[in-house]
């Protein structure tokens, strides 16, 4: 007795081909992960800031996907901001910013902060000049003004340190607004 063969579709295509049998939709696209701001802003002071690369990192690949183009190379970036010492890491940020602001402009994006290109590039900028006395020092090329500034280098450092993690924590705000929301989250159902 014969029976008849089922109809091949394309899952029995794929069988037959040795690949796995999936009964599963494929995944939909997903916002970027939300990331809680208390614990980025500890684990950038517990890792004296190493944690910001690995946010660039991974702030390139995310704002990469809400654009949905490959606009920043984010192995690139992370390399030439180490190279410089974190400076072109700031230069990357307001680049990153400019992106999310004209993103929430177009997306209509509830709770966007407008003007976060502004306020990074101004904390940027801050955190650049909090750090110039000390190195100008360091080369030799310090005026007796910018000496004397130099010296108080704990103050300079924790100064720097706060315009640092007051530009991450706006990016991170803003990248946060397109984050996944998970059930019993505020402003979710359930």
């Amino acid at each position: 007795m014969d029976v008849p063969a089922p109809a091949e579709g394309p899952q029995d295509a794929a069988v037959a081909d040795g690949a796995p049998a999936t009964t599963e939709a494929p995944a939909a696209a997903t916002g970027p992960p939300r990331r809680n701001l208390l614990a980025v802003l500890v684990l950038l002071a517990a890792t004296v800031t190493v944690y910001f690369f690995c946010l660039l990192y991974w702030w390139c690949v995310e704002v990469n996907g809400l654009l949905r183009r490959r606009k920043y190379r984010p192995g690139i970036m992370v390399l030439v901001s180490l190279l410089s010492l974190g400076g072109a890491g700031l230069a990357i940020e307001c680049l990153l910013a400019l992106d999310l602001e004209r993103l929430g402009r177009e997306r209509g994006t509830a709770r966007r902060l407008p003007g976060l290109t502004a306020l990074v590039a101004a904390l940027s900028l801050g955190n650049l000049l909090v750090n110039l006395p000390p190195v100008l020092d360091v080369l030799g090329a310090a005026s007796p003004l910018v000496h004397r500034l130099a010296a108080h280098y704990l103050e300079l450092t924790l100064l720097s340190a706060a315009t640092g993690a007051a530009a991450v924590l706006l990016i991170q705000r803003e990248l946060n607004l397109y984050g996944d929301r998970r059930p019993g989250e505020p402003g979710t159902p359930g």
